[in-house]
């Protein structure tokens, strides 16, 4: 992988790569698994990572979920050592850049539970010149403790519109099972409505 550029990497190659990596208990480190990180793109995809159909998760066969897992498993520093080669790839050539990339962080940081690297991560986005997606918001609610991410609620649907997101079904149910788990009925009552208005 490291002698293959990102650029020569289809997507293809991609999901056989971590397969091969996945198959022989191989958890590649975060220099090995950016140039497959710069592959992923929304034209591919099952993902937000809890999309299913006839019960099979299909995020599970999809390089970015597998990417964002192996990550949150080596721990934060190889978390932090992705997104510093994002970050040193954008003072080179910021269109190589896209938005699935640093969604894979921010799930990583997701994924072990660590609302300040999400936030900061989050927060970056419109330094790379990067747009967030439905997912970004996700993953910094699924990183949050649940009285936080309540908090963070209206906050985030109102930037949201602001950008011309629309919260996906993954995203709008978690917020309910939030403001239930906080037993914040009036909270309860306005997401319910948010989903009447988006379903």
């Amino acid at each position: 992988i490291h002698a293959i550029h990102s650029e020569d990497l289809s997507q293809a190659f991609a999901v056989v790569t971590m397969n091969i990596l996945s198959d022989v208990g191989r958890i590649p480190d975060a220099i090995t698994l950016f140039p497959l990180l710069t592959t992923t793109n929304a034209a591919y995809s099952p993902y937000p990572c809890f999309s299913k159909s006839n019960g099979i998760t299909l995020a599970d066969t999809h390089p970015a979920y597998f990417l964002s897992q192996s990550l949150a498993q080596l721990g934060a520093k190889e978390i932090d050592a992705a997104y510093y080669a994002i970050a040193k790839l954008a003072e080179t050539d910021k269109t190589k850049l896209t938005t699935e990339m640093m969604d894979i962080v921010l799930a990583a940081c997701s994924a072990i539970k660590d609302e300040v690297r999400a936030l900061e991560t989050f927060n970056v986005y419109a330094n790379f010149e990067l747009k967030h997606s439905a997912d970004s918001f996700l993953h910094v609610m699924q990183a949050m403790g649940t009285h936080s991410a309540v908090h963070w609620h209206r906050p985030a649907m109102a930037m949201m519109l602001a950008e011309g997101i629309t919260p996906s079904t993954e995203l709008l149910r978690l917020m309910l099972s939030q403001c239930l788990e906080c037993d914040d009925i009036e909270a309860t009552l306005w997401v319910v409505k948010l989903n009447r208005i988006f379903k």
